[in-house]
């Protein structure tokens, strides 16, 4: 008698089990179908956004916009040696530019951005190297 009882507890666990197993097949199998829709959504549309939904002035969705947008390398050198109103070695100059710009820079970079700068019209005078990896500006 009490096996009995057990066994149809059993029974009728094992069930709702499989009532809810199929359920949750239904919701996985829906949520599957839901996402390829997505996904072949934002295929036809560029840059996963509806054309012309959301553009700003130049364009581009807003949220595709850089944000924070950092100085340049040679920007940020030249401020640093307009502050200090010095020549500075690039081991002096590296550390301040990556401080200015929130982030550890290399000493290649920004020998090669001052370096490209003095070759530019908009720098050209205005940077010059005082020795072999030290810059001024006037």
């Amino acid at each position: 008698m009490v096996r009995t009882k057990l066994i149809d507890q059993i029974l009728e666990t094992i069930a709702a089990l499989k009532e809810d197993a199929a359920a949750h097949n239904e919701a996985a199998e829906e949520s599957m179908r839901l996402a390829e829709e997505l996904e072949i959504k934002i295929k036809q549309s560029p840059n996963g956004v509806e054309p012309g939904i959301n553009k700003g002035k130049r364009g581009k969705p807003k949220h595709l916009r850089r944000k924070g947008h950092k100085r340049s390398y040679l920007v940020l050198a030249v401020d640093v040696l307009r502050e200090q109103k010095k020549p500075l070695h690039l081991s002096e100059l590296v550390p301040m530019v990556g401080e200015k710009r929130g982030e550890t820079v290399s000493r290649a970079s920004v020998e090669s951005a001052l370096v490209r700068g003095m070759e530019t019209a908009k720098w050209k005078g205005v940077i010059r190297r005082t020795a072999p990896g030290t810059f001024a500006v006037q």
